[in-house]
């Protein structure tokens, strides 16, 4: 027991190194001088608090670029927000499909420029967001990961949720710096139009409510000549809405994790399996190490490479993003991390959730 303990904690401390080796890397990309033809796109539903203020700051980039909101059969004005800012910005409503998918699919058919570069409705964007992201559109590069952070709020909890995000977000960075790339965040990407096309975009996955970013990215790293990238620059960094509760939070992950069985890479899925049974083990051998001794070294040695290896990736993304305070609740959060990978994945897996007042189902 105590062995296959120890091998699983190998299974997940080696890759979290292998991603913090990459989060160097990730820094190191070729840049373009002038930013290629795109178009931002947002798909909105039921975002009438917030769609103003983030229309208001896609307006306030530097470079010039068209603007299209795609209305995913908005049950408030979100609609009549968008059409008041006039001509400056594009309404598109969709008509046949629902989900965020099917607003980019309908986006991809109307735009006629070579990239995308999306965000959400419930983020803000930094004036030189385009710009940046712009400069990492290579002629060899087909999609584009960019960097997020999560709004703040007071608390241990929202710190705790901050610093996962931290840890998220190194994955996305450092994953793609070595080249294989596993997780983006929908709140700041971009990809090339024929690459979406080249691989028939969301085709056999459409009816998922989350997998937007990363299921497309990885067709287009994995059947395409174009590379992914992930723009370095922290001044890109878009602040994004976060959950205001724990039950908003769990039912956030729930979303993501929902994706997890149509993961078309097997290595990938093998990742996560294991990853799920070293928790769990973990979990079951620090409760019972209390009486049983014999257990104590096996449980402290797995202990000792889930945290060597997460502080080195989280070191620096914190330092990335500018909240090395966030630290302090790096240990406190151990044993909730555990209890809430597991169940999480659990409830994703078995489906069946609610999200923007739909009823989702695997």
């Amino acid at each position: 027991m105590g062995l296959i303990l120890l091998v699983l904690s190998l299974f997940y401390g080696l890759p979290i190194l292998f991603f913090a080796c990459g989060h160097v890397l990730g820094g190191r990309i070729a840049r373009t001088a002038s930013a290629p033809d795109m178009t931002i796109v947002v798909a909105a539903r039921n975002e009438s608090d917030r769609i103003e203020a983030c229309l208001e700051a896609l307006l306030a980039q530097d470079v010039s670029c068209p603007i299209v909101v795609v209305d995913d059969h908005s049950e408030d004005d979100t609609a009549s927000k968008v059409q008041a800012f006039g001509p400056r910005v594009t309404l598109l409503t969709l008509g046949v499909g629902e989900g965020k998918k099917a607003a980019i699919t309908e986006a991809v058919r109307h735009i006629g420029t070579d990239w995308l570069l999306l965000t959400d409705a419930d983020t803000i964007v930094p004036p030189g967001w385009a710009r940046s992201m712009g400069s990492c559109m290579t002629d060899t590069c087909g999609y584009v990961v960019g960097p997020v952070w999560l709004e703040e709020h007071p608390g241990l909890l929202p710190a705790m949720i901050r610093l996962e995000w931290a840890g998220l977000m190194g994955i996305a960075r450092g994953a793609i710096g070595m080249k294989r790339p596993t997780s983006a965040c929908g709140s700041s990407v971009a990809f090339r139009k024929a690459a979406f096309e080249a691989v028939n975009g969301y085709q056999g996955v459409a009816h998922l409510a989350s997998g937007d970013d990363e299921l497309l990215m990885h067709r287009i790293a994995d059947a395409t000549d174009w590379s992914v990238a992930f723009c370095p620059d922290p001044s890109a960094t878009v602040l994004a809405g976060a959950p205001a509760t724990a039950a908003d939070f769990v039912g956030q992950r729930i979303r993501w994790v929902s994706k997890a069985g149509h993961y078309e890479r097997a290595w990938h899925v093998t990742m996560n399996v294991g990853i799920w049974l070293f928790f769990l083990l973990l979990l079951v051998g620090t409760v019972l190490a209390v009486a049983f001794p014999s257990w104590q070294p096996w449980v402290a040695a797995a202990w000792v490479v889930k945290l060597v290896s997460e502080i080195a990736l989280l070191g620096q993304s914190v330092v990335f993003y500018g909240r090395p305070v966030l630290l302090l609740a790096w240990i406190p959060a151990q044993l909730l991390h555990l209890v809430y990978v597991l169940a999480v994945s659990a409830l994703g897996v078995r489906g069946g959730f609610r999200w923007k007042s739909r009823a989702i189902h695997r």
